[in-house]
């Protein structure tokens, strides 16, 4: 990531990031066609996953007996390269040095996600995946390991990496962040490194509201803060402070998280008018949108990693029906439904 100027670190976070095609949870899959080495036993490892997560697979003829306006998309898989091979042994560095025997697998290929209807693609995407397994021994050369293990580790690698098609995923990433003494931003990256992403929005809130040190430090607080808010997905909140950063000092760094928290947030809309889309409004209920906003859907929201923010906007714009006695509140809870939704909740209720 490009350099902000300042008192500037890298610090090792956890990114959200949205399902690359949110649409696909909702639909139903028939597998296209699959060709090359290993793409069945690829197909197989899919289509379990998608099974394990309620997305059906079905064959063509079954098509027909499915519920009107259901979506149906096709995946057509193609494998261009599957192998696993011993590769030339080393001898490690150090005291006592070891001798290593490794076996590499690399698959190489494609996947196409297409609208059965009418054809239209809706992703194609590369498979890249590589595993390396080391056998190790401080004397005399040891055994390489099975290539059919190998082999089934990068299959599975590459499974998990189409899976972020349709499963929102945490990225481990390095992000620049700002750890000057000045305005206290040292305590935000310190908290930072700790994982709670919450306790960094509020330190780095402070830091930078009260702020008064020059254009150069202060841009960095509000960076920091937009960073944080990125990291909790509110989205919009991230974008404010990026912007504020970015008016006293112009930064690479700054329009780059910016542009990410963008993409983030149509995710987050899109997935929320998904999971809206199919939970209908009760019989009767006079719902100008055809959606009403309850418990179970605000429920199936938050289980469907939406920002809170784009929950607390529906809330906000749509009509409501709650139930928020002690036990309802508790089941909310439970669910890990925030303080902050359920007072939204609350005020509309």
């Amino acid at each position: 990531m490009a350099s902000q100027a300042g008192a500037e670190k890298k610090a090792a976070v956890r990114v959200y990031h949205a399902a690359r095609l949110p649409a696909l949870a909702g639909s139903r899959v028939v597998l296209g066609q699959v060709s090359g080495d290993c793409a069945r036993e690829l197909a197989d490892l899919l289509v379990a996953d998608l099974t394990l997560h309620h997305i059906g697979v079905v064959s063509r003829e079954e098509v027909a007996s499915l519920p009107p306006g259901l979506p149906v998309v096709t995946m057509l898989i193609e494998v261009s390269r599957c192998q696993a091979l011993p590769v030339p042994p080393i001898i490690s560095g150090g005291l006592p040095a070891m001798h290593i025997s490794r076996t590499e697998g690399r698959i190489l290929g494609s996947i196409r996600v297409a609208d059965l209807a009418n054809g239209a693609e809706l992703a194609n995407e590369a498979i890249r995946a590589e595993v390396k397994k080391d056998n190790s021994a401080p004397t005399g050369q040891p055994e390489w390991p099975g290539a059919p293990e190998v082999k089934e580790l990068t299959l599975r690698k590459a499974a998990a990496d189409v899976q972020r098609l349709y499963l929102p995923s945490l990225e481990a990433t390095d992000v620049v962040f700002m750890d000057d003494k000045e305005c206290d931003l040292k305590a935000a990256f310190d908290l930072l490194k700790t994982g709670d992403y919450e306790k960094v929005v509020a330190v780095a809130r402070a830091s930078a509201e009260g702020c008064k040190a020059n254009a150069k430090v202060a841009a960095g607080a509000w960076y920091n803060l937009g960073v944080a808010y990125m990291l909790v997905r509110k989205y919009d909140q991230a974008l404010t402070a990026l912007a504020a950063s970015q008016k006293l000092r112009e930064s690479k760094a700054a329009a780059e998280i910016a542009a990410a928290c963008q993409a983030s947030k149509a995710a987050a809309e899109a997935e929320a008018r998904r999971i809206a889309a199919q939970s209908p409004s009760p019989s009767g209920a006079e719902v100008q949108t055809g959606m009403l906003m309850t418990n179970d859907l605000v429920i199936k929201l938050v289980e469907g990693n939406i920002a809170e923010e784009e929950i607390l906007k529906m809330i906000a714009s749509q009509p409501g029906r709650f139930s928020l006695g002690a036990e309802d509140v508790a089941k909310l809870k439970q669910a890990g439904v925030s303080d902050a939704i359920i007072a939204a909740m609350r005020e509309k209720k």
